[in-house]
This record gives structure tokens, C-alpha cells and sequence, in this order.
């Protein structure tokens, strides 16, 4: 696992701009929003959010604020997504 993200990390250095980067940014972005409106709109567990996700999502690290009722993604700690629930607007991407 460690030679893999080693290796995804040295693409990413030397491929900048390329359509991996920005295809991971989605997908981040994706996962970060659809976790926050499951938790906090449709009010189901984190886990249980996670089961809905592709396959891939299990590659990006999750973080759920509670108190700031807001979700954390990151890929390789630069690749990151903020999504934040406002009470009757729902949860958008932030930052």
C-alpha cells in the first residue's frame, strides 16, 4: 500500500495539470459533499453513508466534524475538499 501511494504522489509531482489530477479532485470534492448531505440531510451513520459510495471513495480519507456539522476529504494531504450543512440550505462545498 505504502509503494502505491508513493508512487501515485510521484505522478501527481511530475504530471501537474493533468487529467488525473483533476479527475482526483472531483471525485473528492464528490465524496466530501455526498457524505455531508447523507449525514446531515438524509441523517443517516457515516457508515452507513460510506456503503452508498463507489468503490473508489475507500482511497479518500474522511473527517466528520460534528459540532461544525462538516465533512473532510483529502488524497494524499493536497488533494482536499471541505463540505459544510447549513440548516435549510444543506450541505455545499466550501473553501
Amino acid at each position: 500500500m505504502r509503494i502505491k501511494l508513493i508512487a501515485l504522489a510521484a505522478i501527481v509531482l511530475l504530471l501537474p495539470g493533468c487529467d488525473f489530477v483533476k479527475s482526483t479532485d472531483v471525485a473528492v470534492r464528490y465524496v466530501a459533499k455526498m457524505t455531508c448531505s447523507c449525514i446531515y440531510v438524509v441523517e443517516r451513520d457515516a457508515q452507513s453513508c460510506a456503503a452508498d459510495l463507489p468503490e473508489v471513495a475507500s482511497q479518500i480519507s474522511l473527517k466528520n466534524d460534528a459540532d461544525k456539522k462538516q465533512v473532510n476529504a483529502s488524497v494524499l494531504f493536497f488533494i482536499k475538499a471541505k463540505a459544510q450543512y447549513t440548516e435549510g440550505e444543506g450541505c455545499k462545498l466550501v473553501g
